[in-house]
Formats: C-alpha cells, sequence, structure tokens
C-alpha cells in the first residue's frame, strides 16, 4: 500500500477546506457563532490533484475519507484572465476572495483590490479589524 505524504499540495488543500467550511454557525440572524480557521495557501493545487488521488488510491468510483467530510467546499483555482493561475495570483485570490489578473501580487493586474466584502483589505486583516486574532 503506497503512503500519501502529509507535506502533500493535496493534503495541505484538504486541511484548508475542512477548517474553512467548519468555521462559522449560523444561529439566528442576530446571534452569530464563529470558530477558528486555518488558512494555508495550496499552491498549484487544484481539482486534478483530489481526483488524482481518489483514482490512485480508491479507483474512479471510490471515494476517500475527505469526500465523505459533512462540510466542504471546493474552489475553482483559475485567474480571472486565464485557465491556470501563478503563485502570486493564486495568493492574491485566497487573500481577498476575488478572481484577480494572473502574475497579480496584492492587487489586480495594476489596479487596487476590492474583497468580497467591499473592503480594501484581505480576508485575514479584515478579521483582525474585527477583533479576531491572526497568527
Amino acid at each position: 500500500m503506497k503512503k500519501i505524504v502529509l507535506t502533500s499540495p493535496i493534503f495541505i488543500l484538504v486541511v484548508l477546506i475542512v477548517l474553512f467550511t467548519i468555521t462559522f454557525s449560523r444561529q439566528s440572524e442576530h446571534n452569530v457563532e464563529t470558530g477558528n480557521v486555518i488558512f494555508i495557501h495550496p499552491d498549484g493545487t487544484g481539482l486534478a490533484n483530489w481526483n488524482a488521488l481518489r483514482v490512485l488510491y480508491y479507483g474512479p468510483d471510490g471515494e476517500t475519507n475527505w469526500d465523505r467530510l459533512s462540510h466542504i467546499g471546493l474552489y475553482q483555482g483559475h485567474t480571472r484572465t486565464t485557465l491556470t493561475s501563478s503563485s502570486e495570483a493564486g495568493a492574491t485570490t485566497h487573500a481577498y476572495g476575488v478572481k484577480v489578473e494572473l502574475l497579480s501580487y496584492g492587487m489586480d493586474g495594476d489596479k487596487p483590490l476590492t474583497s468580497r466584502s467591499g473592503s480594501n483589505l484581505s480576508i485575514m486583516i479584515e478579521a483582525k479589524s474585527r477583533g479576531i486574532n491572526i497568527v
């Protein structure tokens, strides 16, 4: 039996997905419970890697334990202008929650970024400004 390397991009992607999707539990419109998030940027990893792992270890119709999680979210890793991404564009997309041009770093091409919330701050800096500890 083959071993899965725990530092592989697929493992890192799964950790990110699991922790992102189980962080917030809404009780009511005015009472929101929050949890913790561990943000890991899985450079170069996408759905193709996930599917390759599944086929390699469990067959085309098999499931990994990660597939059986009650809360899971996968994202499309392309940029706003290309079907693939670069390290800097991928990290910027993760940080701000919006697609950017290829090779963008902290901006969208040469334009300042506005996050999905309408702020010009990254998701983590927004969290920090709302009193959530970040490390």
